[in-house]
């Protein structure tokens, strides 16, 4: 049984990086929309931060976009942020870029 790596900790067997992945990856997608829930509840400055950003979504990626798939984005964001902060997408994308600095605004909700 493998341990749970902390954020902190290298792993340096790219196989043993994927199985640890495939394991935690439920668990904290899971984690991530529990608190989102919560937030959309209890959290002033989430909803504000999440009202600006659905609107965004709604001018550039589709009018019709749900605010299920808005939290869902957010989920799959905070999951994968690290692995694709160099990428030319999270820099130019007007909804990539808009995110990150509104819950910097709003002091990340959670």
């Amino acid at each position: 049984m493998s341990s749970t790596p902390t954020p902190s900790r290298k792993i340096d067997n790219f196989e043993q990086a994927v199985a640890e992945f495939q394991e935690r990856v439920p668990e904290l997608a899971k984690g991530l929309v529990e608190k989102i829930a919560d937030a959309h509840k209890t959290n002033k400055k989430f909803q504000t931060a999440f009202d600006s950003f659905f609107t965004l979504c709604r001018q550039t990626l589709n009018p019709n976009i749900s605010a299920a798939a808005v939290d869902e984005m957010l989920v799959q964001h905070l999951l994968t942020s690290g692995l694709f902060a160099e990428s030319s997408t999270t820099r130019t994308s007007r909804a990539a870029t808009s995110l990150p600095s509104k819950w910097r605004r709003s002091s990340t909700p959670w």
